[in-house]
């Protein structure tokens, strides 16, 4: 699980709630099951940084996919579960392919 800390309070989400994650200026914003999003005022790559889990890929500067949701990867597009798209950094195209190929083949 994730764990967010603020000053007023502290929050967890499970890794099986997130679909992915976007840098948004200072923060990075976790977009979760049921369309909710939560913001976090840190880095994107300290965020990686803190996943404690193989099933996140950085797909660019920009962007964390949560492999169980991922379904298919077309060209530059990789389509999640809950039917959205997000886009994969041109320089880590065949690095993320290998990787979603890997985490499907050990899933079974």
């Amino acid at each position: 699980m994730y764990v967010i800390e603020k000053k007023s309070n502290v929050e967890k989400i499970f890794y099986d709630d997130i679909y992915y994650m976007e840098k948004d200026d200072r923060y990075t914003v976790i977009h979760c099951r049921n369309g909710q999003k939560k913001r976090v005022r840190k880095a994107i790559s300290e965020v990686y940084e803190e996943l404690a889990t193989e099933e996140f890929i950085r797909l660019s500067k920009g962007f964390i996919v949560n492999l169980r949701h991922v379904m298919s990867m077309q060209n530059h597009r990789i389509l999640l579960r809950n039917g959205e798209t997000v886009v994969v950094g041109a320089s880590k195209l065949t690095e993320v392919r290998k990787q979603i190929a890997a985490y499907w083949r050990r899933r079974g």
